[in-house]
């Protein structure tokens, strides 16, 4: 059953992830919630897809080919300042989170994903 505040059937969540794997999960993590999720295998189809699709908020890994997840996060920010992005990222070192920040990321989760954080963080995002 989904959490009141978790109906997120109205919402589309683009999750930027080149790991199968890792995309899987967070898909799964998000299935009680409703949303639409889309998926962007890198950086530069995150960017592609966030112009074309118009999601409310993105999940961004930080470490992808052809365009990394900074870059990613940057360029989407110029086009949609407004646009929720989570940084995702399997390394929880002091300066990444700042430097997410400082690329216009809204919020900061680290791998793996859990459940319980990552909803938390896109509840946040939406409000």
């Amino acid at each position: 059953m989904v959490q009141p505040n978790r109906d997120w059937g109205n919402r589309m969540i683009l999750i930027a992830e080149d790991e199968p794997i890792n995309y899987m999960l967070i898909k799964k993590i998000l299935e009680a919630t409703s949303c639409k999720v889309i998926w962007a295998k890198n950086g530069r189809e995150a960017v592609d897809m966030t112009a074309d699709q118009h999601p409310d908020i993105v999940l961004m890994d930080i470490r992808m080919p052809e365009m990394d997840g900074i870059t990613a996060t940057r360029l989407i920010r110029d086009s949609f300042p407004d646009l929720p992005i989570i940084a995702v990222t399997a390394f929880n070192l002091s300066n990444e989170a700042e430097r997410c920040q400082e690329a216009g990321a809204s919020g900061f989760l680290t791998k793996p994903v859990m459940p319980a954080p990552l909803l938390e963080a896109i509840s946040a995002c939406l409000k």
